[in-house]
């Protein structure tokens, strides 16, 4: 895939362009029928011309009063036609704005998902939810307006120039070339119109992303007593937004009017050009009221050409950063050949085999690990903070891939297994629980899509989360609010265990599952832990080294290497770094 930073404009842009245009081919049956029925649209307009130009040759000529009314009545029948297709048009339009939006989202979407939380954790959520929801509306006019509005400047300008030529092949090339002009000019201006666009949409971006991280962090601006420092920052992002709106109109409007007076100079000068012939007797006079009517009707096509233009002229620029993401490779690929993983029978065994792994242009995080993690069994992974320790759960659930050596579990390596399999055989529960807007039964049922009322109940009350569900309002019905916020973090932590029950997965991982909850809280989720690990390969990042004093094995990272490996006691024996760890979390809590 071509890059399309670090080069002209010009080559940017036309890449862009006839990307976009290849996307046309998947959606060519929205695009025929829009085009279709605009050419209903132009095809009526146009005999509605013809029909008035005969009209008025009928009244100069003296021809019956019938003739003329006949003339009349096709005339109503044109714009009566119009007006009904008119209306089709714009339902339909309607129609397939939505189904073209909804395909661009989801294709979005997708790739996000590719992508993972590596490239999510680079970017700022505000520029990605502004390409997905706005900037995909910028495109709407691309596929919706402007792509047929071509094709009918092309079929109806092809019409009327054969229809003109008859009459007149000199005034007709000059109509003819005021529609070329009007495709080929907004092209030639790319390099202007994008400069200014591209500001326009970078702009607006920073702006919902300061606006986004604002909203989102309310509560530390208020405890902060930031909220006037960071109003002033969002003042000045609105005022440079509002200065690249008037600048970008600007030029907008100058290129479109500069537009529309070539499309008036070029119609009025073929009927002018058809008047002086008609008077030196090279064409007959019954032709000029031909010319008049139908350059008209070609400089109302090209006049919505460029308004449709300029209108999609945002979304052109809005597409680069659309392909940018598509072009980006997804840190891990889905394998041509994959095994399915299927962990229950035996539980699984992962291996690391000398794992060393970097974040893209950082540091090495983990250097040459080596160590099994039995099956059925729980360990245990401590260390100080940027030891490494839940990067080697990323890498389990294969958000990143190894940068060397492999992990395999049951034998198999990490990279041969279906993603989504894989996935489905581990249950997560993280520090810090994401909950969706939703109802608490939703938010259980996540984690199997499949499971019975009865089923998101039993795992609730397994993770000793079912009485205080019940003593909310609505119960299990209860719509938590954004983030799960209405709720505690003991009671998230909960939920989030009850969704691993639910999931019922062989391999397990928790990450420092109570390092962020009170006394009474960490209790229960440690017995809800405590059941959820008696079936199941358990894999422990630890903050609070009490809750691992039973592991079967502890792992003690240091500088991303592995420093010490044992059990409690074993380690405690060789009063070593972890043995300093307790001493240190003891004194602490004194």
């Amino acid at each position: 895939m071509p890059p399309f930073r670090g080069t002209c404009c010009v080559h940017i842009d036309m890449n862009v362009y006839s990307r976009l245009l290849f996307y046309v081919s998947e959606i060519k049956r929205e695009v025929i029928v829009k085009t279709v029925l605009m050419l209903l649209v132009s095809a009526a307009s146009i005999a509605q011309a013809i029909l008035m130009s005969r009209t008025v040759n009928s009244v100069f000529e003296g021809s019956p009063v019938r003739q003329v009314l006949i003339l009349l009545a096709g005339v109503v029948v044109a714009i009566a036609v119009r007006c009904l297709v008119l209306r089709f048009n714009e339902t339909y339009t309607k129609t397939m704005a939505a189904s073209i939006k909804e395909k661009l989202r989801l294709s979005i979407l997708d790739k996000v998902f590719q992508l993972g939380p590596g490239y999510m954790s680079e970017k700022r959520s505000g520029k990605v939810t502004s390409l997905i929801l706005d900037g995909v509306e910028s495109l709407e006019p691309f596929f919706v307006r402007y792509i047929p509005q071509i094709l009918t400047v092309i079929l109806s300008g092809g019409f009327v120039f054969v229809y003109l030529a008859r009459y007149d092949l000199v005034s007709s090339f000059i109509l003819l070339i005021s529609m070329i002009l009007c495709v080929v000019v907004p092209l030639i201006t790319v390099p202007i119109m994008s400069r200014s666009v591209d500001d326009y949409w970078t702009q607006y971006s920073q702006m919902t992303s300061q606006y986004i991280d604002a909203v989102q962090g309310m509560t530390t601006l208020k405890t902060l007593n930031a909220e006037g420092p960071m109003g002033m920052v969002l003042y000045k992002n609105a005022t440079d937004f509002w200065h690249r709106s008037i600048r970008n109109t600007g030029i907008s409007l100058t290129n479109s009017s500069l537009m529309i007076v070539l499309s008036v100079i070029t119609s009025s000068l073929t009927v002018v050009v058809a008047a002086i012939r008609s008077q030196n007797g090279a064409i007959p006079v019954a032709a000029v009221s031909a010319f008049l009517f139908l350059a008209v009707e070609c400089s109302k096509p090209m006049t919505e050409l460029n308004n449709a233009w300029h209108a999609s002229f945002l979304g052109i620029s809005v597409a680069r950063d659309m392909f940018d993401m598509i072009a980006v490779d997804p840190p891990v690929k889905q394998p041509k050949h994959p095994v399915r993983a299927k962990f229950e029978e035996p539980l699984p065994t992962v291996a690391f085999q000398n794992v060393s792994f970097s974040y893209p242009e950082r540091e090495e995080v983990l250097h040459q690990l080596d160590f099994t993690i039995d099956s059925g069994s729980m360990t245990a992974i401590v260390g100080r903070s940027g030891a490494g320790k839940s990067t080697i759960l990323n890498l389990i659930l294969r958000f990143y891939d190894v940068t060397s050596g492999c992990i395999q579990i049951n034998g198999v390596e990490l990279q041969k297994f279906d993603l989504e399999s894989l996935r489905d055989q581990i249950a997560v529960v993280f520090q810090d629980t994401f909950l969706f807007c939703g109802t608490i039964e939703d938010n259980i049922r996540m984690a199997n899509p499949g499971a019975t009322g009865e089923d998101v109940i039993s795992a609730a009350k397994a993770a000793y989360a079912h009485d205080f569900i019940m003593q909310l309002p609505d119960g299990y019905k209860t719509v938590v609010g954004e983030r799960g916020y209405t709720l505690s973090g003991g009671e998230r932590q909960r939920i989030s265990i009850a969704r691993a029950f639910l999931k019922k997965a062989p391999l397990l991982l928790l990450d420092e599952a109570t390092s962020s909850v009170d006394a009474h809280s960490e209790e229960l989720v440690q017995k809800a832990i405590k059941e959820l690990t008696n079936h199941c390969t358990t894999v422990v990042i630890a903050h609070r080294l009490s809750t691992i004093y039973d592991a079967d094995k502890i792992i003690v990272l240091e500088n991303g290497q592995i420093a010490e490996q044992g059990d409690h006691k074993t380690l405690m024996d060789r009063n070593g770094i972890y043995a300093e760890l307790i001493r240190a979390q003891k004194e602490a809590a004194q």
